[in-house]
């Protein structure tokens, strides 16, 4: 976790992702939850 921790930090900052629980995160960017969608797809 101590890896994670600085990116999403930075990823707020950027207004890419909200925290909206204790460990929990959001995307709060509308192209980067279609960019993240469009990945998990081709995953499964």
């Amino acid at each position: 976790m101590e890896e994670i921790q600085p990116v999403l930090n930075v990823m707020v900052a950027e207004n890419l992702v909200m925290r909206t629980g204790h460990g929990v995160y959001s995307v709060a960017d509308p192209f980067v939850q279609e960019i993240w969608r469009e990945r998990l797809d081709l995953l499964l």
